[in-house]
């Protein structure tokens, strides 16, 4: 969902808890909705974005992978390996930016969508050797 769409979201959602609380996943789901209508193109519900993002917040998830790559370097041994998966563009940022802040530089080993193909090909690559 475009950021566009945040404060006008964000305005729906302020309205309807003036007008009740809003106690379940479906009636946020129904008030996002209709802030911001689904386009034929689009792939996914115009909730799962806010879903996500009050997930990422209330669960500290970005501070919790900071913490964690902080954790990770004094762990690590002279020489040693850091291998860090991200699952979304804030993750990558992170991560990126610590890699590039300590080592002035970041590797990228490769991304792949779709886990079940890279799967495949690491199975096809394990019976061929």
């Amino acid at each position: 969902m475009a950021k566009k769409k945040a404060g006008r979201i964000a305005r729906a959602i302020e309205q309807a808890r003036l007008e009740e609380p809003i106690t379940t996943t479906g009636q946020l789901a129904k008030i996002v909705s209709n802030a911001a209508p689904r386009k034929m193109t689009d792939r996914i519900h115009p909730a799962t974005r806010v879903f996500q993002a009050l997930r990422i917040y209330i669960n500290d998830e970005l501070g919790q992978l900071a913490s964690a790559l902080l954790a990770a370097e004094k762990a690590l041994k002279p020489g040693g390996r850091l291998v860090v998966v991200t699952f979304h563009s804030l993750e990558d940022r992170i991560v990126k930016k610590f890699f590039t802040d300590r080592f002035g530089r970041v590797q990228v080993l490769g991304i792949c969508r779709k886990l079940k193909c890279q799967m495949q090909a690491l199975s096809n690559w394990a019976k061929s050797q």
